[in-house]
Protein backbone atom coordinates (compact mmCIF):
# COMPACT_ATOMS: atom_id res chain seq x y z
CA UNK A 1 0.00 0.00 0.00
CA UNK A 2 1.22 3.49 -0.79
CA UNK A 3 -0.03 6.73 0.69
CA UNK A 4 0.51 10.44 0.25
CA UNK A 5 -0.66 12.42 3.27
CA UNK A 6 -1.07 16.18 3.33
CA UNK A 7 -0.44 17.37 6.86
CA UNK A 8 -1.64 20.84 7.77
CA UNK A 9 0.33 22.75 10.39
CA UNK A 10 -0.95 25.87 12.12
CA UNK A 11 0.54 28.30 14.67
CA UNK A 12 3.96 28.11 13.05
CA UNK A 13 6.81 29.27 15.22
CA UNK A 14 9.29 29.36 12.34
CA UNK A 15 7.01 31.50 10.14
CA UNK A 16 4.51 33.41 12.30
CA UNK A 17 3.26 35.43 9.28
CA UNK A 18 1.88 32.28 7.65
CA UNK A 19 -1.63 31.14 8.44
CA UNK A 20 -0.69 27.50 7.88
CA UNK A 21 1.77 25.18 6.17
CA UNK A 22 1.01 22.15 4.03
CA UNK A 23 3.50 19.39 4.70
CA UNK A 24 3.07 16.43 2.30
CA UNK A 25 4.46 13.01 3.27
CA UNK A 26 4.58 9.72 1.39
CA UNK A 27 4.61 6.20 2.77
CA UNK A 28 5.18 2.75 1.30
CA UNK A 29 3.80 -0.17 3.29
CA UNK A 30 5.03 -3.69 2.50
CA UNK A 31 3.22 -5.99 4.97
CA UNK A 32 5.71 -8.89 4.72
CA UNK A 33 8.61 -6.52 5.46
CA UNK A 34 6.75 -4.76 8.26
CA UNK A 35 5.95 -8.14 9.89
CA UNK A 36 9.63 -9.18 9.87
CA UNK A 37 10.69 -5.77 11.22
CA UNK A 38 8.18 -6.15 14.07
CA UNK A 39 9.61 -9.60 14.89
CA UNK A 40 13.17 -8.24 14.75
CA UNK A 41 12.55 -5.52 17.33
CA UNK A 42 10.01 -7.34 19.50
CA UNK A 43 8.76 -4.98 22.18
CA UNK A 44 11.84 -2.75 22.01
CA UNK A 45 10.18 0.12 20.11
CA UNK A 46 13.08 2.41 21.04
CA UNK A 47 15.08 0.72 18.28
CA UNK A 48 12.87 2.49 15.75
CA UNK A 49 13.94 5.97 16.76
CA UNK A 50 14.56 8.43 13.98
CA UNK A 51 12.65 10.29 11.30
CA UNK A 52 11.10 7.23 9.71
CA UNK A 53 10.24 5.13 12.74
CA UNK A 54 11.06 2.12 10.59
CA UNK A 55 8.46 2.97 7.98
CA UNK A 56 9.17 4.20 4.48
CA UNK A 57 7.54 7.45 5.42
CA UNK A 58 9.08 10.83 4.77
CA UNK A 59 8.35 14.23 3.24
CA UNK A 60 7.67 14.04 -0.50
CA UNK A 61 10.43 16.61 -1.03
CA UNK A 62 12.92 13.75 -0.37
CA UNK A 63 11.81 12.19 -3.65
CA UNK A 64 13.01 15.14 -5.73
CA UNK A 65 16.52 15.02 -7.16
CA UNK A 66 16.99 18.70 -6.48
CA UNK A 67 16.16 20.88 -3.53
CA UNK A 68 12.46 21.49 -3.04
CA UNK A 69 10.34 22.91 -0.30
CA UNK A 70 9.27 20.41 2.32
CA UNK A 71 6.41 22.64 3.35
CA UNK A 72 4.28 25.10 1.48
CA UNK A 73 3.20 28.17 3.42
CA UNK A 74 -0.28 29.61 3.17
CA UNK A 75 -0.55 33.32 3.93
CA UNK A 76 -3.87 34.41 2.46
CA UNK A 77 -6.58 32.50 0.57
CA UNK A 78 -5.08 33.59 -2.75
CA UNK A 79 -1.83 31.69 -1.97
CA UNK A 80 -3.65 28.32 -1.81
CA UNK A 81 -3.90 27.63 -5.59
CA UNK A 82 -0.17 28.21 -6.15
CA UNK A 83 0.74 25.93 -3.24
CA UNK A 84 -1.59 23.19 -4.49
CA UNK A 85 -0.23 23.47 -8.02
CA UNK A 86 3.40 23.30 -6.79
CA UNK A 87 2.65 20.24 -4.61
CA UNK A 88 0.83 18.54 -7.50
CA UNK A 89 3.75 19.17 -9.84
CA UNK A 90 6.26 17.75 -7.36
CA UNK A 91 4.11 14.66 -6.78
CA UNK A 92 3.63 14.09 -10.52
CA UNK A 93 7.28 14.61 -11.44
CA UNK A 94 9.13 13.01 -8.52
CA UNK A 95 6.95 11.17 -6.00
CA UNK A 96 4.74 9.10 -8.31
CA UNK A 97 7.68 7.64 -10.28
CA UNK A 98 9.21 6.47 -6.98
CA UNK A 99 5.91 5.01 -5.80
CA UNK A 100 5.55 3.16 -9.10
CA UNK A 101 8.95 1.54 -8.46
CA UNK A 102 8.69 0.70 -4.75
CA UNK A 103 6.11 -2.03 -4.46
CA UNK A 104 7.96 -5.11 -3.19
CA UNK A 105 10.71 -6.16 -0.81
CA UNK A 106 13.02 -6.98 -3.72
CA UNK A 107 12.62 -3.55 -5.29
CA UNK A 108 13.12 -1.92 -1.90
CA UNK A 109 16.44 -3.77 -1.45
CA UNK A 110 17.49 -2.84 -5.00
CA UNK A 111 16.77 0.84 -4.25
CA UNK A 112 19.03 0.61 -1.22
CA UNK A 113 21.77 -1.14 -3.21
CA UNK A 114 21.89 1.68 -5.72
CA UNK A 115 21.76 4.18 -2.81
CA UNK A 116 18.60 5.77 -4.17
CA UNK A 117 18.53 9.20 -2.53
CA UNK A 118 14.75 9.40 -2.82
CA UNK A 119 14.29 7.18 0.24
CA UNK A 120 14.96 8.33 3.79
CA UNK A 121 18.06 6.92 5.45
CA UNK A 122 18.22 6.50 9.21
CA UNK A 123 18.88 3.59 11.59
CA UNK A 124 15.26 2.47 11.66
CA UNK A 125 15.11 2.55 7.87
CA UNK A 126 18.30 0.51 7.74
CA UNK A 127 16.60 -2.19 9.80
CA UNK A 128 13.62 -2.07 7.45
CA UNK A 129 15.94 -2.65 4.50
CA UNK A 130 17.46 -5.58 6.41
CA UNK A 131 13.93 -6.96 6.94
CA UNK A 132 13.22 -6.53 3.22
CA UNK A 133 16.43 -8.41 2.46
CA UNK A 134 15.30 -11.29 4.68
CA UNK A 135 11.92 -11.38 2.92
CA UNK A 136 13.84 -11.48 -0.38
CA UNK A 137 15.95 -14.44 0.84
CA UNK A 138 19.05 -12.19 0.99
CA UNK A 139 20.34 -12.89 4.50
CA UNK A 140 23.84 -11.88 3.41
CA UNK A 141 22.61 -8.44 2.40
CA UNK A 142 20.66 -8.08 5.67
CA UNK A 143 23.82 -8.80 7.64
CA UNK A 144 25.86 -6.40 5.51
CA UNK A 145 23.20 -3.70 6.00
CA UNK A 146 23.38 -4.06 9.76
CA UNK A 147 27.16 -3.84 9.71
CA UNK A 148 27.07 -0.77 7.51
CA UNK A 149 24.36 1.07 9.43
CA UNK A 150 24.73 -0.24 12.98
CA UNK A 151 28.13 -1.90 13.15
CA UNK A 152 29.99 0.32 15.60
CA UNK A 153 30.59 -1.44 18.96
CA UNK A 154 28.18 0.63 21.07
CA UNK A 155 25.45 0.62 18.46
CA UNK A 156 25.92 -3.08 17.84
CA UNK A 157 25.29 -3.81 21.54
CA UNK A 158 22.10 -1.75 21.47
CA UNK A 159 20.80 -3.62 18.40
CA UNK A 160 22.05 -7.06 19.48
CA UNK A 161 18.58 -8.63 19.34
CA UNK A 162 18.26 -7.56 15.70
CA UNK A 163 21.67 -9.05 14.90
CA UNK A 164 20.61 -12.29 16.60
CA UNK A 165 17.31 -12.37 14.71
CA UNK A 166 19.09 -12.01 11.38
CA UNK A 167 21.68 -14.64 12.34
CA UNK A 168 18.92 -17.15 13.17
CA UNK A 169 16.87 -16.37 10.05
CA UNK A 170 16.60 -19.18 7.57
Amino acid sequence: MQKVDLLLQIHLQDNPNATAAVYPWMEVLIPSVDAILAEMIGENLGLLEGVTGGASKHPIAFTAKRAHNSRWFIYQPDSVPDAINDIKNLIDRWTMPLLKECFSAEVFVAADQREDGRLARDRAQGMRVAAAALVSQRKDYAQAMMERWLGSPGTRRRYQQVYEYIQQAV
